[in-house]
C-alpha cells in the first residue's frame, strides 16, 4: 500500500489512499526512535494495519473517509502557524479545513477540533514557559480567523445540514413507544440511546483492537454447517460490522515508545544522566580568532561538566553558513551557533544597523553597553532574542573593520575612486558610494577567487580575515582608522538551553562569560599582530590623519550618515549617538 508521509518540523504526518479511504498517522518525533534532521517529502510502502477503513466502506460512510483524508494537511497548517509561519500555516489550515468541512461529516470535524484543543493547550503551556504569550495570542488569532473562513466557505451547506437534522431522527422526536410496545424509558431529544448504542461494540470487544475477531467478527458474517447458515458472531451487540483491528504491531510500537519516553525522562532527571550533545555551528575557518575561542569554550564546558554536556564545534560552514546559522538556531536545527551580528540581526530588527555605523562607537565596551544598558538598546536586543528564540551565551568578536586593497596604496580618501569593492552588508553601500568605488556583492567563500581573478580589488574587513582566509596573498595595502566593531556572539536555542539541568546552564553561562572576556581582550592584539605579519609580507598600512582624516570624517557626516539613517529608525540612531557621546 502506498503511503504519502509528510515530515514537518517535529511531526510526522501520513496519508495513505486505499479504496477511496485514507489512513492518518501522527506522531511526535521526540518519541520516535528514528529522527529526521530536515523536512522532506517521501514515498514509502507500508501494509494496511487497520480494518477500520474497509469497515467504513462497507457501512457506506464514504463522507467520513473523505473528511479524514484532509486532516493531516490541516494539522500541518495548524502546527506551522504555531511555529511562527503565520501566512503559510494559516493559509494551509484554512484551505484544508474548508475541504474537510465540505466533506460534511460533522462528527469527524468536532473530533478533530478536540485534537486541536489538546495541541493548543500544549502550545499555551509552552508560551507561558517561554514568556511568549503575545506570540501565542497572535498565532491563535490566525487559527481562529482561518477556521472562521473555512466555516463561511461552507455556510450554506452547514445551514442546510442543521435545518435537515431537526427533521431527522437525530432531531427532537415525539415517539415515546418502543418497537416492542413498551414505553421508551431511554428516549432523548436526539437519537434513542438504545438505538444509538446498538451500532457500537461491547466493552469486552475492545480487545479486538489487538486480537482480530475475538467475538467472531461481524454479526453479518455467516458460515455454513450441514447446509444451514449460522452467524459466526457471538458477542452481545445486536449489530456490528466487527470491532476495528488496529494491529498488535502498532501496540508493540506504542509500548516501545512508552518505554523510550520513560527512559528519556528518567535519564534526564538522574544525576547519572547520559551525555548531552550540543552542536555549535560556526562559519569561521579554524585558523580564525573567533573559531579558536569557540573551540576553547566547547572544550571548557565539556571539561567542567565532566562529560555530561559535550559541545561539538563544526567550523568552516560544515553545518550552516554565516547567513543561515541564525535561522538554524531559531528552529532548533542546531543547538548553538556563531552569529555575526551585522549580518544576521538587521533583517530581524533594522535598528541593529547602528552597530555598523562608521565611527559611531569607539570600543567593544561602548557598543555592547548601548545594547545592555540604554533603554533603546535593550529594547532592540530584547526583540532580537525573542524573535529568534535565542539566548546570548558568549561575546566572540571578529575584530574591528578597516579597508584593504590589492590595486593601489590607500593614501587618502580619493584613492578608493574607481576600485572594485566587495560589498558584504547593505550598510556597506553608503560608504563605497561616497568613496566612489564600484561595489560587488560576494559571499565569504567566493572572495579568494574574486581577488585572484581581479573581480574585486578592495574590501572592508577585520584584519583577522585576511590571514584566516589567505586573502593577504593578493591584498597589498591597508587603510586605518577602524570604521566599526564587528561583534559576534555564540547564541543558543532557548528551548534547548532552558531544557538543560540548572547546573549545566550555569556552567555554560560561566564559561561563556570567561571565554568571551578572553576573546574580547585578545581580539585587538590579534588584529594588530595580523597587521604586523601583513607588513612583514610587504604590505603597506596607511593611517589617515590631519587633512585626510578631516576629509574622511566630513564625507561620513555629509553623505554616509544621511544614507545610513534611512536603514534604521531615527530614534535608534539618536539614542546610539547620545549614548556614544556620554559614555
Amino acid at each position: 500500500m502506498e503511503v504519502l508521509a509528510l515530515q514537518f518540523k517535529d511531526w510526522d504526518l501520513q496519508v495513505s489512499p486505499k479504496y477511496g479511504a485514507c489512513i492518518l498517522g501522527c506522531s511526535y518525533r521526540g518519541f520516535d526512535i528514528l529522527r529526521k534532521a530536515e523536512a522532506n517529502w517521501k514515498y514509502t510502502h507500508d501494509p494496511m494495519l487497520s480494518s477500520y477503513f474497509p469497515i467504513l466502506i462497507e457501512a457506506g460512510h464514504n463522507s467520513k473517509l473523505h473528511a479524514i483524508g484532509y486532516l493531516p494537511a490541516a494539522l500541518a497548517g495548524f502546527i506551522l502557524t504555531y511555529r511562527g509561519k503565520l501566512m503559510k500555516g494559516g493559509l494551509i489550515f484554512a484551505v484544508f479545513m474548508s475541504f474537510e468541512i465540505l466533506s460534511n461529516h460533522i462528527q469527524v470535524t468536532y473530533y478533530f477540533a478536540m485534537m486541536l484543543i489538546v495541541f493548543g493547550c500544549y502550545f499555551l503551556v509552552d508560551a507561558i514557559k517561554n514568556k511568549t504569550i503575545p506570540d501565542f495570542v497572535k498565532r491563535t488569532s490566525v487559527i481562529v480567523i482561518a477556521g472562521v473562513i473555512a466555516i463561511l466557505c461552507n455556510a450554506d451547506m452547514l445551514w442546510n445540514t442543521y435545518q435537515y437534522t431537526k427533521e431527522s431522527m437525530r432531531g427532537k422526536s415525539e415517539l415515546t413507544i418502543a418497537p416492542n410496545g413498551q414505553k421508551n424509558e431511554n428516549q432523548t431529544s436526539g437519537l434513542d440511546i438504545d438505538y444509538l448504542t446498538q451500532w457500537s461494540y461491547g466493552i469486552s470487544e475492545t480487545w479486538s483492537l489487538i486480537v482480530p475477531e475475538i467475538k467472531g467478527g461481524a454479526s453479518g458474517a455467516a458460515e455454513y454447517e450441514r447446509g444451514r447458515q449460522i452467524n459466526s458472531y457471538w458477542g452481545d451487540q445486536p449489530f456490528t460490522s466487527g470491532p476495528v483491528y488496529v494491529g498488535a504491531f502498532l501496540l508493540f510500537l506504542f509500548l516501545i515508545s512508552f518505554f523510550v519516553l520513560v527512559s528519556i525522562i528518567v535519564t534526564s532527571t538522574s544525576v547519572f544522566a547520559a551525555e548531552i550533545v550540543g552542536r555549535l555551528s560556526v562559519h569561521w575557518s579554524p585558523k580564525y580568532h573567533s573559531a579558536k575561542h569557540a573551540i576553547i569554550f566547547a572544550e571548557e564546558v565539556t571539561k567542567r561538566s565532566n562529560g555530561r554536556l559535550k559541545i561539538e564545534v563544526y567550523p568552516s560552514k560544515q553545518l550552516f553558513g554565516v547567513r543561515e546559522v541564525m535561522g538554524a538556531v531559531t528552529s532548533g536545527a542546531v543547538e548553538l551557533g556563531g552569529i555575526l551580528g551585522v549580518v544576521s540581526f538587521p533583517s530581524i530588527n533594522k535598528d541593529f544597523n547602528v552597530a555598523s555605523f562608521p565611527g559611531l562607537f569607539n570600543s567593544w565596551e561602548q557598543q555592547r553597553g548601548f545594547f545592555q544598558n540604554s533603554p533603546k538598546g535593550k529594547e532592540i536586543w530584547g526583540e532580537l532574542t525573542k524573535k529568534t528564540n535565542s539566548t546570548l551565551i558568549m561575546y566572540n568578536p571578529v575584530g574591528p573593520v578597516m579597508n584593504f586593497s590589492s590595486e593601489r596604496e590607500l593614501t587618502g580618501v580619493d584613492a578608493m575612486k574607481g576600485l572594485k569593492a566587495r560589498r558584504l552588508l547593505k550598510t556597506d553601500e553608503p560608504m563605497w558610494d561616497a568613496l566612489k568605488a564600484n561595489r560587488i556583492s560576494l559571499p565569504t567563500g567566493e572572495v579568494y577567487t574574486a581577488l585572484q581573478t581581479g573581480m574585486i580589488n578592495t574590501m572592508s574587513t577585520p584584519p583577522g580575515s585576511i590571514e584566516a582566509y589567505s586573502w593577504w596573498e593578493f591584498l597589498k595595502y591597508g587603510q586605518k582608522p577602524y570604521q566599526y566593531y564587528a561583534d559576534a556572539y555564540i547564541m543558543a536555542n532557548s528551548t534547548w538551553f532552558n531544557g538543560l539541568p540548572a547546573d549545566l546552564q550555569k556552567i555554560i553561562m560561566d564559561v561563556g562569560k570567561e571565554v568571551g572576556k578572553l576573546s574580547t581582550d585578545r581580539i585587538m592584539d590579534a588584529g594588530e599582530s595580523t597587521l604586523k605579519k601583513f607588513q612583514d609580507r610587504g604590505g603597506i598600512i596607511t593611517t589617515l590623519s590631519g587633512a585626510e582624516k578631516a576629509k574622511f570624517d566630513k564625507l561620513m557626516k555629509d553623505e554616509v550618515m544621511p544614507a545610513m539613517a534611512k536603514m534604521m529608525g531615527a530614534d535608534a540612531l539618536l539614542a546610539a549617538q547620545e549614548y556614544a557621546k556620554n559614555n
